[in-house]
């Protein structure tokens, strides 16, 4: 029997562990006692929670004694105020470790009897190698069936070119797919123009197997789109704003979710700002912004955590130019044919969708020429001009 997930954790899953004399593995460590406040305790907590991270996640759970690994009792342990000790060790975590985790989850599971346990769940981490930093400690750590052990200088290389290879398959699969796109090979037929696209990567989707729920009514609809159509691919399922408009010319926009919960996202600019194409950077980034949080709060709910790599890619751009009307100026054109902007990595949800892509935005405005977004107000937040 195993903890699969942190909600598979209830008083019952724990006792079940008890009952089935379940054995601390690579993925499952147990705690009689609370947390103490010493920094020895602070010490060890960060060193179990790192090598979870480090290795293959799991779960930490406190209030379960153990005789040589084995699950033998599941008393719990008593805290006066959970919601305290809560806050304490996500501080403890936050500053204890770099780089730091991005999503771990503590949770406290009350029994009839005024005690509970106390789990803290760590995904596996994709950002690892983490060490443990607190008060100069600076180790790097591991789990395996025996236990929490330090890493050796050639695990440590082997954790490093590990996690160096994930980001560049990511950056390659972007890669091939803009070469795709400019050659015609996308789901649906496009027309030809100023060309938007957005991928949304999930981390996971490029070194485990997962499936997530495709179909229409099941995923939002496409990019810039309003009432849409969908089918089934080889790879996932697209949606789209009809095969083409009422003048018969190709589609402007596909949203094209992949099996395992990649997002590639496309909208082309109307034919009518040519051959003086000038475009409104606030509509741009309202469109992304509005594709984001959709995309977003559809991963949420598939179950698919972070960090998720964004990519933001301008197709056949020369000639393109910012102007608003408010602002009363006209910029250079672009000069370039394709624009390909640096990867914005977003490490966990929820967020302010707005606020994180202000880095985004402001690499577009740099791109034709301003310094910084114009959207965004003193309070960081972006404002629509319309």
């Amino acid at each position: 029997m195993s903890i699969r997930t942190s909600d598979d954790v209830t008083v019952d899953t724990i006792q079940r562990l008890v009952e089935m004399q379940v054995f601390e593995d690579r993925s499952l460590d147990f705690k009689s006692g609370p947390i103490g406040q010493s920094d020895d305790d602070k010490k060890e907590l960060l060193k179990d929670v790192s090598a979870l991270a480090n290795t293959q996640g799991g779960h930490l759970v406190i209030g379960v004694v153990e005789s040589s690994g084995v699950a033998v009792n599941a008393p719990g342990i008593k805290l006066p105020d959970p919601d305290k000790v809560i806050s304490r060790i996500e501080n403890i975590l936050r500053d204890g470790l770099q780089p730091r985790l991005p999503s771990v989850r503590v949770l406290w599971l009350p029994l009839d009897t005024g005690r509970g346990f106390l789990v803290i769940a760590v995904p596996r981490s994709w950002a690892a190698p983490h060490r443990v930093t607190f008060r100069g400690h600076d180790r790097f750590y591991a789990r395996n069936s025996n236990g929490v052990y330090a890493l050796d200088v050639h695990e440590l290389k082997a954790a490093f070119l590990s996690n160096e290879g994930v980001p560049n398959a990511i950056r390659k699969f972007r890669k091939d797919r803009i070469s795709g796109i400019i050659n015609g090979d996308t789901p649906i037929l496009l027309r030809r123009g100023p060309t938007y696209v957005c991928h949304i990567l999930p981390l996971s989707a490029f070194v485990q197997m997962q499936e997530v729920a495709l179909g229409l009514g099941k995923l939002p609809g496409p990019i810039h789109g309003s009432g849409h159509s969908g089918r089934h691919t080889i790879e996932g399922f697209v949606t789209y704003s009809g095969e083409f408009d009422r003048q018969g010319l190709p589609n402007r926009n596909y949203s094209h979710t992949y099996r395992n919960g990649r997002v590639e996202s496309v909208f082309c600019e109307q034919e009518d700002i040519l051959p003086n194409p000038q475009i409104d950077p606030n509509y741009i980034e309202k469109i992304i912004i509005e594709e984001l949080e959709a995309r977003f709060s559809w991963l949420e709910l598939s179950g698919i955590e972070g960090p998720f790599y964004i990519f933001l890619t301008v197709l056949w751009a020369k000639g393109l130019r910012f102007f608003r009307e408010s602002h009363y100026v006209q910029l250079p054109a672009i000069v370039g044919h394709h624009l390909q902007f640096p990867e914005l990595v977003v490490e966990h949800l929820p967020i302010k969708v707005d606020i994180a892509l202000r880095p985004l935005f402001d690499q577009f405005a740099n791109a034709f020429g301003r310094d910084s977004s114009w959207s965004y107000g003193e309070d960081g937040h972006w404002k629509s001009s319309n």
